[in-house]
């Protein structure tokens, strides 16, 4: 039921205005990077849809969302855990985006 409310909620404070998940469930780490070594992508997708999804697989920790283009890309590792092959890259449409505990919400 809690579930059921923060999804109604969210998707309130999306028709009224611009929502920004800034802190705690997701925390932006670093505008205009992403983590390489992504798992897979979600296309034609807005930033909340891509977080939702993030946080129904267990094993997603991070992702790599580019608004312009509306592309989610899932992320299995961390900064703090990835190896030499997957770490992060500049790339200025994306931002990287890791999980963990709370939420706070912003409307514009």
């Amino acid at each position: 039921m809690l579930t059921s409310t923060l999804i109604i909620f969210f998707l309130l404070l999306f028709v009224v205005g611009d929502l920004s998940i800034n802190t705690y469930d997701y925390t932006v780490i670093l505008e205009g990077h992403a983590f390489e070594g992504w798992s897979y992508e979600l296309k034609n997708i807005h930033k909340l849809n891509c977080l939702l999804e993030c946080s129904k697989k267990s094993d997603c920790l991070s992702v790599n969302y580019n608004q312009k283009d509306r592309v989610c890309q899932i992320n299995k590792q961390i900064l703090e855990t990835s190896s030499v092959e997957n770490n992060i890259i500049q790339a200025p449409e994306f931002c990287y985006i890791e999980r963990s505990k709370y939420t706070i919400l912003q409307t514009y």
